[in-house]
């Protein structure tokens, strides 16, 4: 029994994908007037490549623009130790989600495409079980995107939220935002283990509504 649970103990250790190197997606076209989401299940190899990269959740054209840049995203990846206690490199999941304003300072509601579950998740990368999206600081004028790493433990409680990629005057609106979503937790063999989700906040060149024609 001691053995067994000893055993049970060094299999579990794991240590999910770090992101190394890659620029989050850029903003839309300036004709583009709605928001959007994109949820993508990212898997990485044991070189730390992106091998597979399946859509989950889409807005057009949000979602083409995320499956491109992170197709090309480099990552250390992720670790385990097997049965006999030997710490080796393994192919896992990450989820990247990205959330767009539209391009308004208000933050009513606004045209466009509602976005659309196009895949089912598997068990094997958090999911977000609630997503909120980020107000538009007031005196932020200018665009800009946020990439935001979130560290999630066995339960899908987010434990840290750490600044990728900053964009001045944005950062503490992405990060209020996403500190208020809730994760279904990850699972590799069998196991519940700790996960990382890399979050794109995007916020458009906002429209002022009394601008002069």
């Amino acid at each position: 029994m001691i053995a067994a649970a000893l055993l049970l103990a060094v299999t579990a250790v794991f240590a999910p994908p770090r992101l190394l190197s890659g620029d989050p997606p850029g903003l839309p076209p300036p004709n583009v007037v709605a928001g959007g989401e994109v949820l993508v299940e990212v898997t990485v190899n044991t070189s730390g490549a992106v091998s597979r990269a399946v859509l989950l959740r889409s807005t057009p054209p949000y979602g083409q623009m995320v499956l491109d840049a992170v197709k090309r995203w480099r990552f250390a990846p992720a670790h385990a130790t097997d049965a006999d206690g030997h710490d080796q490199a393994v192919e896992a999941s990450v989820l990247v989600a990205a959330v767009y304003r539209p391009p308004t300072v208000n933050n009513g509601p606004t045209v466009g495409t509602a976005p659309l579950d196009v895949s089912k998740p598997s068990s094997s990368s958090p999911y977000p079980v609630t997503m909120a999206h980020p107000v538009h600081p007031v005196q932020a004028l200018s665009p800009g995107v946020v990439l935001l790493e979130v560290s999630i433990d066995e339960s899908g409680i987010t434990r840290a939220i750490r600044t990728i990629r900053s964009s001045p005057g944005l950062d503490g609106a992405a990060r209020d935002a996403v500190a208020q979503w809730q994760f279904r937790g990850a699972s590799f063999g069998g196991s519940s283990v700790r996960s990382v989700a890399f979050v794109v906040v995007g916020f458009p060149q906002p429209i002022l509504a009394n601008a002069v024609q």
